[in-house]
């Protein structure tokens, strides 16, 4: 095909082979930029209902725009074929990068957060992959994580599984499965529900994810057969190997969470292992690594440190606790919340004085550090929640991007040594305000500051609280 014309695309070299047809380096003669082209040969698709599927999926992906998604510019016909235009991204398969015992744990932490964030953004637009692979993700020359192919799952004639012999690392070509049977995906990869016959759906994606990453720790997959039913029963049926003892116990979690048989049992959300991963990265990196603070910006952290304690034991009191009936007096008793993740807006800078946006953001990042001592609670990190600073998207919508429950957001209004704080926490999917409360303080007093808050808290609940 070099030399040929698709379109106003002039195909200059071939660059790759996979189980959906051959991809090509191409030149937009109207743009004049390289694009990269995946052409499907004539047939490939089962019938005509599949084909028009697979073009209306294409479609609806090319509406993704994330730093770590790999583009898709347009989608069409020619000679009996479907071709998929897409960004050119230069770089290396990650699966390519894999070798012995896998990665550096921050090599994996970055890779992951970056996948789970290009995830987190295609499910907030309906689309799920359904076919996430170390193959289908390319590390940029910059060291950074695209995802290529979303919502592009295999939709090829019909193809028994058979019982040939398959490596350690089994082949594309023989390890796609067609749409028979409602499944569509690459063997190793595929999540034990696909395999059952049940419908894909977002976590189906995070239980590729947790393959991904288990392959990133320990270079190999968690699931291996000589032939494809045995690579079957062991997705359905057995658990991995235990991963490197120089895999983090936090990281560790994180994947075996991923892994879980059963979707209920998995993160629910791309957001929520974004969030975790972050988690990981940051117990080495945390405010004890910052530069020594000395004078009002030294006094200002430490304030800050006293209050989150006080405003964090109000959050924990009322997605916690009953006591009064306050949960049911806020939720209702016929159909209580279950917040079990929360997301952090960026506190507002009341003041007007850009200078006083570090107290703002400090009393953000120690609000987040501090709930996410919480174990039962999800918090989103400090890096997904500043995208949304000075956001004007409803909260529900954010809300449904972090996969979160719930969202706190506030404002910090600080005049000499006068500090007010708001908060309010809201219902990710109604928009119905929770719960609220406003302190107004002098900036001096830590101690004394600590103990109003927790009596006006032990007053609001009712609650004898004990000395410690």
């Amino acid at each position: 095909m070099i030399g040929q014309i698709l379109g106003h695309y002039r195909i200059v070299e071939r660059i790759g082979a996979g189980g959906m047809g051959v991809v090509f380096r191409a030149r937009d003669e109207r743009l004049e930029r390289d694009v990269a082209i995946k052409v499907l040969p004539a047939g490939a698709v089962a019938d005509e209902a599949a084909r028009s599927r697979l073009l209306a999926e294409a479609r609806i992906a090319s509406a993704l725009n994330h730093p770590h998604i790999c583009t898709i510019h347009e989608v069409g016909e020619a000679d009996g074929g479907l071709y998929i235009v897409m960004e050119m991204v230069e770089g290396r398969p990650l699966s390519n990068l894999i070798v012995g015992n896998g990665l550096p744990v921050e090599a994996i932490v970055r890779y992951g957060t970056e996948i789970a964030d290009a995830l987190a953004h295609a499910h907030a637009h309906k689309v799920i992959h359904r076919d996430l692979k170390s193959g289908n993700v390319v590390v940029t020359a910059e060291g950074h994580a695209k995802v290529l192919d979303f919502g592009l799952a295999k939709r090829l004639r019909n193809k028994e599984l058979d019982d040939r012999t398959l490596s350690d690392t089994p082949t594309l070509s023989r390890d796609m499965i067609s749409e028979a049977g409602g499944m569509a995906g690459t063997l190793p990869y595929m999540a034990p529900e696909v395999l059952r016959g049940e419908e894909a759906d977002t976590r189906t994606d995070l239980w590729a994810l947790g393959i991904v990453l288990y392959e990133l720790a320990s270079g190999k997959l968690p699931f291996r057969g000589r032939t494809s039913f045995g690579v079957s029963e062991g997705i359905l049926r057995e658990s991995p190997e235990p991963l490197p003892p120089r895999v983090p116990p936090g990281l560790r979690d994180i994947i075996l969470r991923c892994l879980a048989k059963e979707p209920e049992r998995r993160y629910q959300g791309a957001r929520e292992v974004s969030a975790a991963l972050e988690a990981v990265r940051s117990q080495t990196t945390a405010w004890a690594a910052e530069p020594p603070l000395s004078g009002e910006r030294l006094h200002a952290r430490q304030w800050l440190l006293g209050l989150v304690g006080a405003v964090t034991a109000i959050v924990i009191a009322v997605l916690g606790l009953n006591v009064g009936s306050l949960r049911h007096r806020i939720f209702g008793p016929a159909q209580p919340l279950h917040i079990r993740s929360l997301a952090v807006l960026p506190l507002a800078n009341l003041s007007g004085d850009p200078e006083q946006g570090y107290f703002a953001d400090g009393m953000t990042d120690a609000l987040i550090q501090e709930l996410s001592k919480i174990r039962e609670l999800k918090v989103t990190s400090r890096t997904s929640s500043m995208h949304y600073r000075e956001s004007r998207m409803p909260l529900p919508e954010i809300a449904r991007e972090l996969g979160v429950d719930a969202v706190m957001e506030g404002s910090v209004l600080r005049e000499n040594d006068e500090v007010q704080i708001s908060v309010e926490l809201v219902d990710g999917k109604s928009d119905k305000h929770l719960w609220a409360e406003k302190y107004q303080r002098k900036l001096s007093g830590i101690l004394k500051l600590q103990a109003d808050v927790a009596r006006a808290i032990a007053q609001e609940i009712q609650l004898n609280l004990t000395q410690q």
